[in-house]
């Protein structure tokens, strides 16, 4: 079943034939499965001190994969105006250390997705692997006619972190780390041939794994197949647009990013958005809050 669901994932991300990858727990170990491969590939190439180059708007999970593998995360502020990643600030973060760069479709914070060619493009150039986190959007850019470039089709790009516990619509406890081939898959796996208790191996970051978790993904990604997919995305995204509308119409706040996927981000320069935040939480709806800016 596990088999069955990553060749799904790999079909929808257009991998070609030795796309691979494991399912995880969720979408935090996805992304410490990527900086683990990531970082042991740079550790073989003679890379004492890896780093990782993200985002200032990168998932929190970059920064506790950082701290649990030792990798030094360093991090690239995003446009002010477009909210994507600064492509000429990544370029200069670039050294002989860096192991990886990382790009969001969609990041957390703002919804917007980053110049993922233009990672990619960075990573040829200088012969670094480009992570991909579609934790958010895996399961919504594949199935909109406009949707942004961020698949294997990039060149560079090679692995790709998707729930399909959120959009995927499987129950929570479940998601794929997919890579480009098996070199990279290998780079992840953990094992000790000289145990005293015998071979121990592991593929994931877990020695024992619940089978339910992957049965009720396998069963879910069954029963919604493409055309349910592509109906959910569609009215997704159509819902954010209106959402996206409405706080556009209102003088008094402000868009931080695009808001074309499935997040929409605002801030406001004349009223307290944290006191709106606690106002509109008593009304029942369910935010989040930003900072740095606050939104």
């Amino acid at each position: 079943m596990e088999a069955e669901v990553v060749h799904m994932c790999c079909t929808l991300m257009h991998a070609d034939a030795e796309g691979c990858g494991t399912m995880s727990t969720g979408g935090t170990t996805s992304i410490l499965l990527a900086c683990l491969s990531h970082r042991n590939r740079a550790l073989k190439r003679g890379i004492l001190f890896p780093e990782m180059v993200i985002p200032t708007s990168a998932h929190a999970a970059f920064t506790k994969a950082a701290e649990v593998f030792r990798i030094r995360a360093v991090r690239v502020p995003v446009d002010p105006f477009t909210f994507k990643v600064d492509l000429r600030k990544m370029k200069a973060a670039i050294t002989s250390r860096t192991c990886m760069l990382v790009g969001s479709a969609p990041n957390f914070p703002f919804g917007t997705v980053d110049d993922i060619v233009g990672i990619g493009q960075l990573g040829q150039k200088y012969d670094i692997p480009v992570h991909v986190d579609a934790c958010l959007g895996g399961f919504i850019l594949p199935f909109i006619d406009d949707h942004h470039p961020f698949d294997f089709r990039v060149p560079g790009v090679c692995s790709i972190s998707a729930d399909t516990h959120k959009y995927g619509l499987s129950p929570k406890g479940s998601s794929v780390i997919l890579y480009k081939n098996k070199d990279y898959l290998h780079n992840q796996y953990f094992c000790d041939a000289d145990w005293q208790g015998g071979i121990y191996a592991s593929s994931t970051l877990e020695g024992s794994r619940a089978g339910l978790n992957i049965a009720l993904c396998w069963a879910s990604l069954l029963y919604q197949g493409f055309s349910k997919y592509k109906q959910h995305a569609t009215a997704v995204v159509a819902t954010t647009k209106k959402i996206r509308d409405g706080i556009r119409s209102i003088p008094e706040l402000r868009l931080q990013g695009s808001s074309d996927v499935c997040i929409v981000s605002w801030t406001s320069d004349t009223i307290d958005i944290h006191r709106l935040y606690d106002l509109i939480g008593k009304k029942g709806w369910q935010l989040t809050n930003l900072q740095f800016p606050s939104g």
